[in-house]
Protein backbone atom coordinates (compact mmCIF):
# COMPACT_ATOMS: atom_id res chain seq x y z
CA UNK A 1 0.00 0.00 0.00
CA UNK A 2 1.09 3.63 -1.00
CA UNK A 3 2.67 5.80 1.55
CA UNK A 4 0.30 8.85 2.18
CA UNK A 5 0.43 12.09 3.15
CA UNK A 6 -2.18 14.81 4.09
CA UNK A 7 -2.13 18.25 2.91
CA UNK A 8 -5.13 20.31 3.77
CA UNK A 9 -7.21 17.83 5.13
CA UNK A 10 -6.66 15.86 2.31
CA UNK A 11 -5.59 12.35 1.80
CA UNK A 12 -2.85 12.11 -1.28
CA UNK A 13 -0.65 9.34 -2.46
CA UNK A 14 2.75 9.82 -2.07
CA UNK A 15 4.06 11.08 -4.86
CA UNK A 16 0.98 11.82 -6.72
CA UNK A 17 0.94 15.93 -7.76
CA UNK A 18 -1.65 17.75 -4.95
CA UNK A 19 -4.19 19.85 -6.39
CA UNK A 20 -3.76 23.66 -4.83
CA UNK A 21 -7.21 24.04 -3.64
CA UNK A 22 -8.39 27.66 -4.71
CA UNK A 23 -11.58 29.04 -2.89
CA UNK A 24 -13.36 31.85 -4.28
CA UNK A 25 -15.86 34.10 -1.97
CA UNK A 26 -19.03 35.85 -3.47
CA UNK A 27 -21.08 38.41 -2.14
CA UNK A 28 -24.32 36.75 -3.39
CA UNK A 29 -25.22 33.43 -4.76
CA UNK A 30 -24.22 33.78 -8.51
CA UNK A 31 -27.17 33.99 -11.87
CA UNK A 32 -27.25 36.22 -15.11
CA UNK A 33 -27.46 39.67 -15.53
CA UNK A 34 -24.17 40.20 -13.77
CA UNK A 35 -20.94 41.24 -15.82
CA UNK A 36 -18.76 40.20 -12.46
CA UNK A 37 -20.87 37.06 -11.99
CA UNK A 38 -20.29 36.61 -15.94
CA UNK A 39 -16.62 36.57 -15.44
CA UNK A 40 -16.67 34.24 -12.31
CA UNK A 41 -18.88 31.84 -13.96
CA UNK A 42 -16.39 31.95 -17.30
CA UNK A 43 -13.46 32.00 -14.90
CA UNK A 44 -14.58 28.80 -13.10
CA UNK A 45 -15.67 26.50 -15.99
CA UNK A 46 -12.21 26.78 -17.97
CA UNK A 47 -10.53 26.40 -14.39
CA UNK A 48 -12.34 23.02 -13.76
CA UNK A 49 -10.47 21.54 -16.88
CA UNK A 50 -7.63 21.47 -14.96
CA UNK A 51 -6.79 18.43 -12.60
CA UNK A 52 -4.43 20.27 -10.65
CA UNK A 53 -6.63 22.81 -8.92
CA UNK A 54 -9.04 22.10 -6.53
CA UNK A 55 -11.68 24.69 -6.67
CA UNK A 56 -14.30 25.86 -4.06
CA UNK A 57 -17.34 28.49 -4.64
CA UNK A 58 -18.27 29.91 -1.52
CA UNK A 59 -21.27 31.67 -1.22
CA UNK A 60 -22.99 32.83 1.79
CA UNK A 61 -25.88 31.02 2.87
CA UNK A 62 -28.52 33.96 3.29
CA UNK A 63 -27.28 37.66 2.34
CA UNK A 64 -30.59 39.35 3.84
CA UNK A 65 -31.43 39.98 7.42
CA UNK A 66 -34.60 40.72 8.42
CA UNK A 67 -37.13 42.63 6.37
CA UNK A 68 -35.46 41.83 3.06
CA UNK A 69 -32.17 43.97 4.33
CA UNK A 70 -28.83 43.26 3.52
CA UNK A 71 -26.81 41.51 5.98
CA UNK A 72 -24.21 43.75 7.30
CA UNK A 73 -20.51 44.03 5.69
CA UNK A 74 -19.48 43.01 9.40
CA UNK A 75 -21.59 39.74 9.27
CA UNK A 76 -20.66 38.86 5.58
CA UNK A 77 -17.33 38.75 6.68
CA UNK A 78 -17.51 36.49 9.45
CA UNK A 79 -19.54 33.94 7.36
CA UNK A 80 -16.92 33.99 4.81
CA UNK A 81 -14.39 33.41 7.35
CA UNK A 82 -16.21 30.60 8.91
CA UNK A 83 -16.47 28.58 5.49
CA UNK A 84 -12.75 29.54 4.88
CA UNK A 85 -11.90 27.54 8.18
CA UNK A 86 -13.94 25.00 7.30
CA UNK A 87 -12.70 24.49 3.33
CA UNK A 88 -8.89 25.44 4.28
CA UNK A 89 -7.58 26.30 0.81
CA UNK A 90 -4.45 27.23 -0.12
CA UNK A 91 -5.13 29.96 -2.51
CA UNK A 92 -8.31 32.44 -1.89
CA UNK A 93 -9.52 34.43 -4.81
CA UNK A 94 -11.64 37.51 -3.87
CA UNK A 95 -13.35 40.09 -6.35
CA UNK A 96 -14.27 43.75 -5.85
CA UNK A 97 -15.73 43.20 -1.88
CA UNK A 98 -13.66 45.21 0.56
CA UNK A 99 -15.76 42.25 3.21
CA UNK A 100 -14.64 39.38 1.50
CA UNK A 101 -10.76 40.83 0.97
CA UNK A 102 -10.88 41.06 4.82
CA UNK A 103 -12.40 37.94 5.53
CA UNK A 104 -9.39 35.78 3.41
CA UNK A 105 -7.10 38.05 5.55
CA UNK A 106 -8.14 37.04 8.69
CA UNK A 107 -7.84 33.23 7.28
CA UNK A 108 -4.37 33.84 6.81
CA UNK A 109 -3.49 35.38 9.55
CA UNK A 110 -5.50 32.64 11.62
CA UNK A 111 -3.55 30.24 8.85
CA UNK A 112 -0.54 30.48 10.31
CA UNK A 113 0.11 33.15 7.03
CA UNK A 114 -0.38 29.73 4.58
CA UNK A 115 -2.67 30.84 2.62
CA UNK A 116 -2.20 32.85 -0.69
CA UNK A 117 -5.06 35.78 -1.43
CA UNK A 118 -5.54 37.22 -5.21
CA UNK A 119 -7.96 39.91 -5.36
CA UNK A 120 -8.68 41.09 -8.40
CA UNK A 121 -11.27 44.51 -9.23
CA UNK A 122 -13.51 44.98 -11.99
CA UNK A 123 -14.26 48.63 -11.32
CA UNK A 124 -13.54 51.75 -13.14
CA UNK A 125 -13.89 54.31 -10.72
CA UNK A 126 -14.84 58.09 -11.56
CA UNK A 127 -14.06 59.44 -8.39
CA UNK A 128 -11.67 60.04 -5.64
CA UNK A 129 -13.12 57.78 -2.82
CA UNK A 130 -13.17 59.38 0.81
CA UNK A 131 -9.92 59.30 2.69
CA UNK A 132 -10.93 56.56 5.18
CA UNK A 133 -11.89 53.86 2.28
CA UNK A 134 -9.04 54.45 0.19
CA UNK A 135 -6.74 54.04 3.61
CA UNK A 136 -8.85 51.02 4.01
CA UNK A 137 -8.57 49.61 0.79
CA UNK A 138 -4.55 50.58 0.76
CA UNK A 139 -4.40 48.32 3.89
CA UNK A 140 -6.36 45.30 2.71
CA UNK A 141 -4.55 45.36 -0.86
CA UNK A 142 -1.49 45.64 0.69
CA UNK A 143 -1.64 41.83 1.85
CA UNK A 144 -2.45 40.63 -1.48
CA UNK A 145 -0.08 38.46 -2.77
CA UNK A 146 -1.27 39.29 -6.32
CA UNK A 147 -3.71 42.34 -7.20
CA UNK A 148 -5.40 41.79 -10.87
CA UNK A 149 -6.89 44.53 -12.85
CA UNK A 150 -9.10 44.24 -15.97
CA UNK A 151 -7.08 47.32 -17.80
CA UNK A 152 -4.14 49.08 -18.00
CA UNK A 153 -6.69 52.07 -17.34
CA UNK A 154 -7.61 50.17 -13.79
CA UNK A 155 -4.20 50.45 -12.58
CA UNK A 156 -3.78 54.19 -12.98
CA UNK A 157 -6.86 54.79 -11.43
CA UNK A 158 -6.16 52.68 -8.13
CA UNK A 159 -5.13 56.23 -6.46
CA UNK A 160 -8.81 57.08 -6.36
CA UNK A 161 -9.50 53.86 -4.45
CA UNK A 162 -6.44 52.45 -2.46
CA UNK A 163 -3.90 54.97 -0.59
CA UNK A 164 -1.08 53.57 -0.66
CA UNK A 165 -1.28 52.27 -3.96
CA UNK A 166 -0.21 48.65 -4.04
CA UNK A 167 3.47 48.02 -5.46
CA UNK A 168 3.17 46.97 -9.66
CA UNK A 169 5.34 44.20 -8.52
CA UNK A 170 2.39 42.53 -7.20
CA UNK A 171 -0.50 44.18 -9.67
CA UNK A 172 -1.61 42.53 -12.74
CA UNK A 173 -3.56 42.70 -15.69
CA UNK A 174 -6.13 40.30 -16.85
CA UNK A 175 -8.26 40.94 -19.29
CA UNK A 176 -11.72 39.41 -19.39
CA UNK A 177 -13.41 37.28 -21.54
CA UNK A 178 -16.78 35.63 -23.41
CA UNK A 179 -18.16 33.16 -25.47
CA UNK A 180 -21.25 33.16 -27.42
CA UNK A 181 -23.15 30.98 -29.27
CA UNK A 182 -23.73 32.12 -32.83
CA UNK A 183 -27.05 33.06 -34.55
CA UNK A 184 -28.43 35.32 -37.10
CA UNK A 185 -31.78 36.66 -38.01
CA UNK A 186 -32.68 33.36 -39.41
CA UNK A 187 -32.40 31.50 -36.32
CA UNK A 188 -36.54 30.06 -35.50
CA UNK A 189 -34.92 31.40 -31.51
CA UNK A 190 -34.31 34.87 -32.92
CA UNK A 191 -37.19 34.99 -34.96
CA UNK A 192 -39.53 33.98 -32.01
CA UNK A 193 -37.55 36.79 -29.85
CA UNK A 194 -37.87 39.40 -32.37
CA UNK A 195 -41.32 38.29 -31.90
CA UNK A 196 -41.65 38.59 -28.64
CA UNK A 197 -40.87 42.38 -28.58
CA UNK A 198 -42.87 43.13 -31.24
CA UNK A 199 -40.26 43.68 -33.60
CA UNK A 200 -41.26 42.57 -37.21
CA UNK A 201 -38.35 43.97 -39.55
CA UNK A 202 -35.42 46.57 -39.66
CA UNK A 203 -32.59 47.30 -38.51
CA UNK A 204 -31.17 46.52 -34.87
CA UNK A 205 -29.22 48.11 -32.19
CA UNK A 206 -28.57 46.47 -29.11
CA UNK A 207 -27.06 48.16 -26.21
CA UNK A 208 -26.60 45.28 -23.38
CA UNK A 209 -26.02 47.16 -19.82
CA UNK A 210 -27.67 47.05 -16.15
CA UNK A 211 -28.93 50.21 -14.83
CA UNK A 212 -27.07 50.56 -11.58
CA UNK A 213 -24.35 53.12 -12.18
CA UNK A 214 -25.57 56.82 -12.56
CA UNK A 215 -22.43 57.55 -14.88
CA UNK A 216 -23.08 54.12 -17.09
CA UNK A 217 -26.91 55.06 -17.41
CA UNK A 218 -26.11 58.36 -18.59
CA UNK A 219 -24.40 56.94 -21.18
CA UNK A 220 -27.40 54.91 -22.35
CA UNK A 221 -29.36 58.30 -22.02
CA UNK A 222 -26.49 59.88 -24.58
CA UNK A 223 -27.09 57.01 -26.97
CA UNK A 224 -31.39 57.38 -26.57
CA UNK A 225 -30.47 61.03 -27.79
CA UNK A 226 -28.26 60.03 -30.41
CA UNK A 227 -31.04 57.55 -31.40
CA UNK A 228 -32.89 60.37 -32.43
CA UNK A 229 -31.01 61.21 -35.24
CA UNK A 230 -30.28 57.50 -36.40
CA UNK A 231 -34.21 57.28 -36.53
CA UNK A 232 -34.45 60.44 -38.68
CA UNK A 233 -31.70 59.26 -40.82
CA UNK A 234 -32.52 54.97 -41.23
CA UNK A 235 -36.23 54.61 -40.85
CA UNK A 236 -37.44 51.75 -38.97
CA UNK A 237 -34.35 51.04 -37.06
CA UNK A 238 -34.97 49.79 -33.57
CA UNK A 239 -32.80 50.28 -30.57
CA UNK A 240 -32.85 47.28 -27.97
CA UNK A 241 -31.74 47.94 -24.51
CA UNK A 242 -31.29 45.23 -22.13
CA UNK A 243 -30.79 45.55 -18.33
CA UNK A 244 -32.49 45.46 -15.02
CA UNK A 245 -31.89 47.80 -11.94
CA UNK A 246 -33.47 51.16 -10.00
CA UNK A 247 -32.76 52.89 -12.37
CA UNK A 248 -34.60 51.44 -14.93
CA UNK A 249 -37.32 54.11 -14.52
CA UNK A 250 -34.94 57.06 -15.11
CA UNK A 251 -34.34 55.41 -18.32
CA UNK A 252 -38.18 54.59 -19.50
CA UNK A 253 -39.02 58.40 -18.60
CA UNK A 254 -36.15 59.40 -20.90
CA UNK A 255 -37.83 57.55 -23.64
CA UNK A 256 -41.07 58.98 -22.83
CA UNK A 257 -39.87 63.02 -23.22
CA UNK A 258 -37.74 61.84 -26.25
CA UNK A 259 -40.64 60.35 -28.06
CA UNK A 260 -39.04 57.33 -28.94
CA UNK A 261 -41.52 54.58 -26.84
CA UNK A 262 -42.62 53.17 -29.97
CA UNK A 263 -39.03 52.54 -31.47
CA UNK A 264 -36.87 51.72 -28.27
CA UNK A 265 -37.61 48.51 -26.44
CA UNK A 266 -36.74 47.75 -23.13
CA UNK A 267 -37.66 44.32 -21.44
CA UNK A 268 -36.62 45.80 -18.06
CA UNK A 269 -35.36 42.40 -16.72
CA UNK A 270 -32.20 40.61 -17.84
CA UNK A 271 -33.09 37.67 -21.11
CA UNK A 272 -30.60 35.16 -19.69
CA UNK A 273 -29.73 33.98 -23.20
CA UNK A 274 -27.95 36.91 -25.24
CA UNK A 275 -27.37 34.97 -27.79
CA UNK A 276 -30.68 36.27 -28.88
CA UNK A 277 -31.03 39.52 -28.87
CA UNK A 278 -27.22 39.64 -29.97
CA UNK A 279 -28.51 37.33 -33.40
CA UNK A 280 -31.19 39.92 -34.04
CA UNK A 281 -28.97 43.13 -33.75
CA UNK A 282 -27.25 44.63 -36.47
CA UNK A 283 -24.78 46.65 -34.56
CA UNK A 284 -23.54 46.62 -30.80
CA UNK A 285 -23.58 49.88 -28.81
CA UNK A 286 -21.57 50.54 -25.48
CA UNK A 287 -22.21 54.11 -24.43
CA UNK A 288 -20.91 54.81 -21.12
CA UNK A 289 -19.36 57.33 -18.80
CA UNK A 290 -17.70 54.45 -16.71
CA UNK A 291 -16.68 51.20 -17.87
CA UNK A 292 -13.36 49.06 -17.01
CA UNK A 293 -13.70 45.27 -19.20
CA UNK A 294 -17.64 44.98 -20.79
CA UNK A 295 -17.47 41.70 -21.01
CA UNK A 296 -20.97 42.11 -23.44
CA UNK A 297 -18.69 44.24 -26.10
CA UNK A 298 -16.45 40.91 -25.66
CA UNK A 299 -19.81 39.03 -26.99
CA UNK A 300 -20.94 40.89 -29.39
CA UNK A 301 -17.09 40.63 -30.60
CA UNK A 302 -17.25 36.78 -30.80
CA UNK A 303 -20.81 36.84 -32.30
CA UNK A 304 -19.10 39.11 -35.10
CA UNK A 305 -20.86 42.31 -34.53
CA UNK A 306 -20.05 45.82 -35.62
CA UNK A 307 -19.46 47.80 -32.15
CA UNK A 308 -19.68 51.64 -31.70
CA UNK A 309 -18.52 52.37 -27.91
CA UNK A 310 -17.41 54.67 -25.77
CA UNK A 311 -13.30 55.75 -25.77
CA UNK A 312 -13.84 55.55 -21.53
CA UNK A 313 -11.75 53.86 -19.27
CA UNK A 314 -10.63 50.26 -20.13
CA UNK A 315 -12.85 50.16 -23.85
CA UNK A 316 -10.21 51.44 -25.93
CA UNK A 317 -7.90 48.53 -24.93
CA UNK A 318 -10.70 46.18 -26.51
CA UNK A 319 -11.95 47.98 -29.65
CA UNK A 320 -9.15 48.95 -32.10
CA UNK A 321 -10.80 52.27 -33.32
CA UNK A 322 -11.53 51.41 -37.00
CA UNK A 323 -10.67 48.54 -37.01
CA UNK A 324 -12.93 46.33 -35.12
CA UNK A 325 -14.92 49.07 -33.73
CA UNK A 326 -16.07 52.87 -33.80
CA UNK A 327 -14.80 54.62 -30.51
CA UNK A 328 -16.75 57.80 -29.66
CA UNK A 329 -16.98 60.62 -27.39
CA UNK A 330 -20.45 61.08 -25.43
CA UNK A 331 -21.62 63.33 -27.75
CA UNK A 332 -25.19 62.48 -29.13
CA UNK A 333 -24.72 63.73 -32.61
CA UNK A 334 -20.70 61.90 -33.00
CA UNK A 335 -22.86 58.55 -31.84
CA UNK A 336 -25.68 58.71 -34.33
CA UNK A 337 -22.84 59.42 -37.19
CA UNK A 338 -21.26 56.21 -36.50
CA UNK A 339 -24.27 54.20 -35.89
CA UNK A 340 -25.43 55.30 -39.47
CA UNK A 341 -21.90 54.80 -40.89
CA UNK A 342 -22.52 50.92 -40.20
CA UNK A 343 -26.14 50.86 -41.30
CA UNK A 344 -25.75 52.75 -44.50
CA UNK A 345 -22.64 50.67 -45.63
CA UNK A 346 -23.34 46.71 -44.51
CA UNK A 347 -20.02 45.72 -46.11
CA UNK A 348 -18.33 47.42 -44.16
CA UNK A 349 -19.83 46.75 -40.92
CA UNK A 350 -19.40 42.69 -41.75
CA UNK A 351 -15.94 43.32 -42.66
CA UNK A 352 -15.62 45.20 -38.92
CA UNK A 353 -17.20 42.36 -37.32
CA UNK A 354 -15.03 39.78 -38.90
CA UNK A 355 -12.18 41.52 -37.68
CA UNK A 356 -13.48 41.63 -34.34
CA UNK A 357 -14.32 38.13 -34.22
CA UNK A 358 -11.04 37.04 -35.39
CA UNK A 359 -9.67 39.60 -32.48
CA UNK A 360 -11.75 38.03 -29.96
CA UNK A 361 -11.39 34.37 -30.34
CA UNK A 362 -7.59 34.90 -30.24
CA UNK A 363 -7.27 37.45 -27.08
CA UNK A 364 -10.22 37.21 -24.84
CA UNK A 365 -11.22 33.65 -24.24
CA UNK A 366 -11.94 32.02 -21.58
CA UNK A 367 -9.01 29.58 -21.96
CA UNK A 368 -6.65 32.73 -21.74
CA UNK A 369 -8.15 34.05 -18.91
CA UNK A 370 -7.39 30.78 -17.17
CA UNK A 371 -3.94 30.11 -18.13
CA UNK A 372 -3.27 33.38 -16.16
CA UNK A 373 -4.65 33.02 -13.55
CA UNK A 374 -3.16 28.87 -13.41
CA UNK A 375 0.08 30.64 -13.67
CA UNK A 376 -0.67 33.10 -10.63
CA UNK A 377 -1.51 30.38 -8.65
CA UNK A 378 0.91 28.09 -9.63
CA UNK A 379 3.13 30.63 -8.70
CA UNK A 380 2.96 30.19 -5.11
CA UNK A 381 3.23 26.47 -4.48
CA UNK A 382 5.83 27.08 -1.52
CA UNK A 383 2.98 27.23 1.02
CA UNK A 384 1.43 23.83 -0.52
CA UNK A 385 4.76 21.94 -1.06
CA UNK A 386 5.07 22.61 2.82
CA UNK A 387 2.12 21.87 4.19
CA UNK A 388 2.99 18.30 2.31
CA UNK A 389 6.41 17.88 3.87
CA UNK A 390 8.23 19.20 1.07
CA UNK A 391 7.02 16.09 -1.48
CA UNK A 392 4.88 18.68 -3.94
CA UNK A 393 6.53 21.89 -6.01
CA UNK A 394 5.53 23.45 -8.90
CA UNK A 395 1.96 21.98 -9.03
CA UNK A 396 0.92 24.26 -12.05
CA UNK A 397 3.10 25.18 -14.65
Amino acid sequence: MAEDSVLGGRHLAKGRPAPIRVATLLSHPLGPGSGLGTFILGLTEALQRNPGLDLVLIAPGDVRGAAGRRVSQTLLAFQQLWQLRHERPDVVHTHDHPALLAAAIAYRALSGGRAHIVHSSHLDPVGRRSWWKRILLGWLLARCSVVTVVARNSVEKLALVASPVPGLDIVEVVPGAATIRLRDKSDPAVAAFAASIGHRSGPVLLQVSNFLYPAKVKGTLRLMEAFVEVRQRCPGVRLLLIGTGPLLGTVKEARERLGLTDSVTIPGTFIEDLSLPVGLSDVHCHISLQDACPISILEAMHAGKPVVASRTGGIPELIDDGVTGTLVDDEPSQIAAAIVDFLEHPDKARATGARAQRVAQSRFTWERVATDFERLYGAMPQTVAARAGGEIANLVD
